[in-house]
């Protein structure tokens, strides 16, 4: 094989662990309400934030 050749990127079978982590990471976590916001999600947090430094 020519060395300026490289091989098709080919997926493996799914990985239960990365896939729950990105579910927690990019979903559950965004959505849930956190105790150190106020019991408010992150983005509702982050909305009202910037309502208020703007107003």
């Amino acid at each position: 094989m020519d060395a300026g050749t490289s091989l098709p990127d080919i997926a493996g079978p799914p990985n239960p662990d990365k896939l729950t982590d990105e579910y927690l990471e990019i979903f559950h976590n965004r959505q849930r309400r956190h105790s150190a916001l106020g019991m408010l999600a992150p983005i509702e947090f982050e909305t009202r934030h910037q309502t208020e430094t703007v107003a």
